[in-house]
């Protein structure tokens, strides 16, 4: 859903008013925020004017992201896509629930935007170490797995105490907004325990290394 959010307009049309008037298109960016607050997305999304971008946000996003078999799984068929096709906003509740969230979207677009410079957008990739600085975790770990800790040969293998191992993020769930410099909305992920490595508890004293590279 936040794909294209860096641009002025979510790459929906070749516009350059925020680099051509800048001040007059940070205060329409505040305006329609303001003004969009209190509609609903379907009366929104009834305007079919050529410029009413919310409107071909919802439909390129929602043929975007509900993937179509996704679509036959819940209803059987594919008339969503079929009326957004033919330029038409569906009358369900599906679509309904949809449009409040691509509404949401489009507010925090348009109040992005409304910024001298605007908000930048961030968002952390699966396996990446949790920092509380820049995350919220929406979901806790046990922050020391569970393993076996027997060894095969005692002969062979020296058992260390165990180390907690490191929290990462599984997936990012809403991302973050760089505000300025030192300003920051962090995002909100969900968590997972690293996967052990079954030899990082274990010392072989034949592959120790040797004291010269110490």
């Amino acid at each position: 859903m936040f794909s294209g959010f860096e641009n002025e307009n979510f790459y929906l049309t070749g516009s350059l008013s925020s680099i051509i008037d800048p001040e007059k298109h940070r205060n329409d960016c505040f305006r329609q925020f303001l003004n969009m607050q209190s509609m609903e997305p379907l009366e929104l999304v009834s305007n079919l004017t050529p410029d009413n971008l919310f409107g071909k946000f919802c439909m390129k996003k929602f043929l975007n992201v509900v993937h179509p078999r996704m679509e036959e799984s819940f209803f059987g068929n594919l008339e969503h896509r079929h009326q957004i096709a033919r330029g038409l906003h569906p009358r369900s509740q599906f679509y309904s629930l949809f449009l409040k969230f691509a509404k949401s979207v489009w507010l925090v677009h348009r109040l992005a935007f409304s910024f001298d410079p605007p908000l930048s957008i961030f968002h952390v990739k699966k396996g990446v170490d949790f920092d509380g600085s820049y995350m919220d975790s929406l979901n806790s770990v046990n922050m020391i797995h569970d393993v076996d800790n027997t060894v095969a040969s005692e002969a062979n293998a020296l058992q260390l105490p165990e180390k907690p191992n490191p929290t990462i993020v599984g997936f990012t769930v809403m991302p973050g907004f760089r505000v300025s410099k030192k300003a920051i909305v962090r995002c909100q992920v969900y968590v997972m325990t690293a996967a052990p490595d079954p030899t990082s508890n274990v010392f072989h004293p034949l592959s120790a290394p040797s004291m010269e590279h110490l």
